[in-house]
């Protein structure tokens, strides 16, 4: 026995490593920047982060202050960066999203013109006491929505330096690029503070301008955010509050603590609470709202003086977090917002046991009725619905997002299929269970589009792609491939290999070759079959029924493979007396274009169907023998 288990050990072995040697051969392509990431060690080809891997993070301590009757924004912050990398950096590199509505930068959207303005107002930009401004020796530039800051001295490797900063501007009121008014004192502010972009070990200084389509690239930063507003209106944020005992009025204070115990939905406040009176402390005229959270990608906030508040409590599986506060905060009139809060904690509980399977990682979730349907770390701006499977499926979508790329740091500015689709596929269960058809209608969109020359690749960079194409490689043709994918390797094997990949990566900034070659080591297979025609390949689906041969009580029928993007074969064969449900995974199409089943039948075959709802083709012609 120990030398049969020696042996396997050893043949195990030989076969991962000859996986991992074929690695950098085995995809179509590896770009250069990231070929030398491997090169220099900070990569691995095992699909871990290299020997010599490093990250750079920020430490944020920002004041703001609300001004609802000109509904603008003003910032002061202090920022401690820490320079991780081995190289000594001579510029800063910060984001200033909100330029997206400044006269004549570049963006994806066409905007109103009433939300547009002349930039973000810069007040006192100074770098370890050093003054910069764009007119002196030591000058800053403004490039799209990009400050690039040229220091004076260089960041050296292992330092840090402090960069302070006081900035205003004004919150969009009809083009409401996934934060904006929505009312005279209900906002969703997001993408509001000068935040430094990423240094990462492929490119160097992000320097992709926020062009409104692409989202996140975020450093795992610490965040202490004193936020202040009129005494009349409430601030949900990023975060754990720190002194709601003196924010909210006593009767309020209670049901806020019993909603952080309750299983139950609480309704903190409603309309009643307006009626009495406002539910917050008023014995100042402003109010200062305290967060603080630690390595996390971004910060959002939203206030109003009039929307509903529900909360509950979810007892997490993670041992690091003392249960997740789950908050649903509405305008009265979204009725479909009634049920948020309890639908948050099923779809928590649900990706927790279920899909993806892994522990919620942040200690509270808000879901705030703004517009749309958009993601930020522990805060939720979605839009109302005309449907309960509408609502499942919006609020799940988007609190999927916790895990990609929150909690996994990727970079959607390049590969967006890296957390977007994760985010349609995730929650198809939860989302089927609850009246809704996701995975059906992501067929039917990829159908429409599949083949088309408009569509790409998901490994062409995101950035480089806008409306229906975007749409596509960032949402559908992956989240299709990572459930037929989950479907060949079995659930077991697909979550070892996607928990690996969460385990190594969490907290870190993972590229697609990491995540390709985690598969393969863990799932000990190339998988570059699969990989190839559905992430670099232009193609599509497209399955057919080539030849039926009947034999007395045997029918053989071939199928074959006329599209280069793999998908599951279902066959249905109707007899005088029964229907036959054949099906195959993707596995058939590993080294064939041709798959040949034969059946035995104890009645006269009536009808041969190919396919169905679930799985991709984009020519159902001749799917029906006869016609």
């Amino acid at each position: 026995m120990k030398s049969f288990l020696s042996f396997r050990f050893i043949f195990s072995s030989l076969l991962l490593t000859l996986i991992l040697n074929l690695q950098i051969n085995s995809q179509t392509f590896l770009p250069t920047n990231i070929k030398k990431g491997y090169e220099k060690q900070t990569r691995d080809l095992s699909g871990k982060p290299g020997q010599k891997y490093w990250q750079n993070y920020a430490d944020y301590k920002i004041d703001v202050e609300v001004i609802p009757e000109k509904k603008n924004i003003l910032g002061k912050a202090e920022i401690v960066y820490h320079n991780f990398s081995p190289d000594s950096l001579n510029i800063v590199v910060m984001r200033l999203y909100q330029n997206i509505f400044k006269k004549g930068v570049l963006r994806n959207f066409n905007l109103n013109e009433v939300d547009i303005h002349d930039g973000v107002i810069l007040k006192n930009i100074s770098v370890d006491n050093e003054v910069y401004s764009e007119d002196s020796d030591n000058r800053y530039s403004l490039q799209g929505t990009n400050l690039i800051i040229n220091l004076k001295q260089k960041i050296s490797p292992s330092a840090t330096c402090k960069i302070n900063i006081e900035w205003e501007f004004p919150l969009p009121k009809v083009s409401r690029v996934r934060m904006g008014a929505y009312d005279s004192t209900s906002f969703f502010v997001a993408y509001w503070y000068p935040q430094i972009a990423v240094y990462d070990d492929i490119n160097g200084w992000d320097l992709l301008p926020f062009n409104g389509e692409q989202e996140f690239y975020n450093d795992f930063n610490n965040y202490e955010v004193n936020i202040k507003v009129p005494n009349n209106i409430g601030v949900w944020a990023t975060g754990e509050i720190q002194n709601i005992n003196e924010l909210l009025k006593p009767d309020i204070l209670k049901r806020y603590n019993e909603a952080r115990l309750s299983e139950a939905v609480v309704k903190i406040f409603s309309e009643d609470d307006y009626k009495s009176g406002s539910p917050y402390n008023t014995e100042n005229v402003y109010n200062i709202w305290k967060f603080v959270t630690k390595s996390v990608p971004d910060f959002a906030f939203a206030t109003s003086d009039h929307y509903y508040w529900d909360a509950c409590r979810y007892n997490s599986k993670n041992s690091e977090l003392n249960g997740v506060f789950i908050s649903a905060v509405y305008n009265r009139n979204s009725k479909d917002f009634y049920e948020v809060a309890a639908i948050s904690k099923e779809a928590i509980e649900f990706f927790e046991n279920k899909s993806p399977a892994y522990p919620f990682p942040y200690p509270t979730m808000t879901v705030y009725n703004g517009d749309g349907g958009m993601e930020f770390p522990m805060m939720v701006n979605d839009g109302t619905t005309t449907s309960r499977p509408s609502t499942v499926g919006l609020t799940s979508h988007e609190i999927a997002h916790t895990y990609f790329p929150f909690m996994m740091g990727t970079n959607e500015k390049l590969y967006a299929w890296m957390d977007e689709s994760w985010a349609v596929m995730l929650p198809f269960d939860f989302q089927h269970e609850n009246g809704g058809k996701q995975l059906a209608n992501n067929v039917s969109a990829y159908n429409d589009f599949a083949g088309h020359e408009s569509e790409v690749p998901p490994i062409v960079p995101s950035y480089q792609l806008r409306g229906r194409a975007y749409r596509m490689t960032a949402y559908t043709r992956p989240a299709l491939s990572y459930y037929f994918l989950k479907d060949y390797l079995g659930e077991q094997n697909f979550y070892e290999c996607l928990h690996d990949f969460m385990n190594t990566w969490k907290g870190k900034h993972p590229s697609p070759y990491d995540f390709f070659y985690t598969f393969n080591r863990v799932s000990n297979e190339d998988l570059t079959w699969f990989w190839e025609p559905w992430f670099f390949d232009y193609g599509y689906p497209d399955l057919a029924i080539n030849k039926v041969e009947k034999k007395d009580k045997s029918v053989s029928v071939v199928i074959s493979k006329k599209g280069n993007i793999p998908v599951p074969i279902k066959l249905k064969i109707t007899t005088s007396k029964e229907e036959i449900i054949i099906y195959k995974t993707v596995e058939v199409w590993k080294d064939k274009n041709d798959y040949k089943i034969n059946l035995e039948l104890d009645s006269e075959l009536v009808k041969i169907e190919l396919g169905d709802e679930t799985i991709p083709d984009v020519d159902v012609n001749g799917h029906i023998i006869p016609q």
